[in-house]
């Protein structure tokens, strides 16, 4: 019994890559704000839609649904945001180590960079 259920928790702490529509319905109830874009693929005339997230306020649970993006770059990530918040995915890369090109192509249709907000005196 006890090999049955140590085959269950590992089973149980493997990443889970999330559809985008459970990821939207994540992120609403954790209260993070999502963009779909309408896209095109290359060379293809459907337009499907992506979700698109900010990674400088989306939810732990959201980032760590994105490719390569597993508990230790999602902890990266949040302490990053916290000192500034990430400008383009340049920046990502260049901040958060373990993100070079290869990880940054894989991420970069799902993420948007918004403008800092307004601060008023």
């Amino acid at each position: 019994m006890v090999s049955g259920a140590t085959a269950d928790m590992a089973r149980i702490a493997e990443p889970v890559r999330l559809d985008p529509r459970i990821l939207l319905g994540l992120m609403v109830v954790l209260g993070a704000s999502p963009l779909l874009l309408p896209v095109r693929s290359p060379g293809n005339r459907a337009t499907r839609t992506i979700l698109r997230i900010d990674p400088n306020t989306a939810p732990r649970e959201v980032l760590a649904a994105l490719p390569n993006l597993g508990p230790a770059r999602v902890k990266t990530i949040e302490e990053g945001r916290a000192k500034a918040p990430f400008r383009s995915a340049a920046d990502l890369s260049r901040r958060v180590k373990g993100i070079g090109p290869a990880t940054i192509a894989e991420l970069q249709p799902f993420l948007r960079f918004d403008p800092p907000p307004l601060i008023h005196p």
